[in-house]
C-alpha cells in the first residue's frame, strides 16, 4: 500500500517520504507503520521530527559500524548439509536463499 501511494505521487510531506524510505529496511517495518500513520496527521506531532532524526543518527552509526567490520570468508551450512561460501557482515540471508532458488 505504501509503495502504491508513493507511485501515485499522492505523498507531499518530506517526512512521509523518509518514513517510506525507512520501510525498505527489514528492521524498520514496525517503525514505518507507526510513523506513517503519525505523518498523516495535520499538523504532525512535535516528537515526530525528533524520532526521525534519532532513527537517522542511530542507523548511520550502525551502518558505519557494520562497514568497519572485517569481511572474513565464511561457510554457511544449510539445513540439508550443503555449504555455501559467504562473507561475514556482508552476505545476507536473502543472498543465500537466492543462491538456492533464483526466483526468490
Amino acid at each position: 500500500m505504501l509503495t502504491k501511494l508513493k507511485e501515485q505521487q499522492q505523498i507531499k510531506s518530506p517526512n512521509t517520504y523518509r518514513v517510506l524510505h525507512t520501510c525498505n529496511s527489514i528492521w524498520g517495518k514496525f517503525l514505518c507503520a507507526k510513523l506513517y500513520l503519525l505523518s498523516q496527521m495535520s499538523p504532525p506531532p512535535g516528537f515526530l521530527q525528533h524520532r526521525l532524526e534519532m532513527w537517522d543518527k542511530l542507523k548511520k552509526e550502525y551502518d558505519e559500524w557494520v562497514a568497519a567490520q572485517d569481511p572474513v570468508a565464511i561457510k554457511i551450512t544449510l539445513p540439508d548439509g550443503k555449504q555455501v561460501e559467504g562473507n561475514a557482515w556482508r552476505t545476507t540471508p536473502y543472498e543465500v536463499a537466492r543462491g538456492i532458488r533464483y526466483f526468490l
